[in-house]
């Protein structure tokens, strides 16, 4: 008999990640897209099943693959089916991701939050007791946040819930992707690294930003308001751990130490101030294929019950 997979696939607002995964989670066959030349039409079901078709067609004609599970860096309905709304890629817009590729694939189609997976991946890989309230914060393009209780993602009443990037700011009027004005997301994620190296640091590699210009007000400033955007959220759900990583945070030089010391200081005192729980995510292009590949055998194994 031949061993089920899954095609797990992560979509970034940079990069698209895809690769075969079995249930004891090993992956292969694992590539990496720009996310840009991925969906170049205006019919992006279109793109993501090409997308789909030619990798099976290189990596995957006679192997046995179970279901496809798809992250998106998107707001996602409560019935996990349609991608509602994705700033950072202006395409995905009320995509009826599940039916469609279902008619196309014949497969399980199953989707979520892109951060919902990786959150699940670092759960597993860090064998963190799921009881409780544990909170992810992702920073990369944007803000990718997940809430779980109990071991389940918190959906809410429109599947809209943690979108931590888009609380509005006081006195900020700047237009977000997301339509609203004055999002966090404006002043704490890798978009606003982006422009301040081209207002600010010309020149720079945004790979340096962190060891050339660690101490510089602005840089300082941007590590504060990463600090503010987890402090708001713990003060809020008092968690048992909170789960800190994307692209940002793994950056070379990041000052951890710096973020760890202003999220406490910007934290209801005493608690949960003073017995705050911070683990850091492993840094894996992979992380969020895998992630994806265990919500979908989760699934599958609770249909097959």
């Amino acid at each position: 008999m031949k061993s089920a997979f899954v095609l797990g696939i992560d979509i970034g607002g940079t990069n698209v990640r895809l690769g075969l995964v079995t249930e004891a989670l090993d992956l292969s066959n694992f590539i990496q897209l720009k996310t840009d030349s991925v969906f170049q039409s205006n019919c992006p079901i279109n793109d993501l099943a090409s997308m789909i078709d030619n990798f099976i067609e290189r990596y995957a004609t006679n192997i046995n693959i179970t279901a496809i599970s798809i992250g998106f860096p998107s707001t996602v309905d409560k019935e996990a089916k349609v991608v509602l709304s994705t700033p950072n890629i202006p395409t995905l817009q009320n995509i009826q991701v599940v039916d469609e590729l279902h008619t196309r694939f014949k497969l399980p189609i199953y989707i979520s939050r892109d951060v919902n997976f990786l959150m699940l991946y670092d759960i597993y890989q860090q064998k963190l007791d799921t009881l409780g309230v544990l909170l992810g914060f992702y920073f990369g393009t944007g803000i990718g946040n997940a809430i779980f209780i109990d071991g389940k993602p918190l959906k809410g009443k429109n599947g809209v819930t943690a979108e931590l990037g888009h609380i509005p700011m006081g006195g900020d009027t700047s237009l977000c992707p997301c339509g609203s004005i004055g999002c966090l997301e404006n002043h704490a994620s890798g978009r606003y690294l982006v422009s301040l190296i081209q207002n600010e640091f010309k020149g720079t590699n945004i790979s340096e930003i962190f060891t050339v210009h660690a101490k510089h007000p602005q840089v300082i400033t941007f590590i504060e308001n990463i600090a503010i955007a987890i402090a708001l959220e713990v003060s809020l759900l008092d968690p048992e751990y909170i789960i800190l990583g994307g692209g940002i945070l793994q950056m070379k030089d990041f000052p951890k130490d710096l973020l760890e010391e202003r999220i406490k200081d910007r934290t209801r005192k005493p608690l949960p101030s003073e017995n705050l729980e911070i683990v850091y995510a492993s840094a894996g292009q992979e992380n969020g294929v895998i992630g994806a590949s265990i919500y979908a055998f989760e699934q599958l194994s609770q249909e097959r019950m």
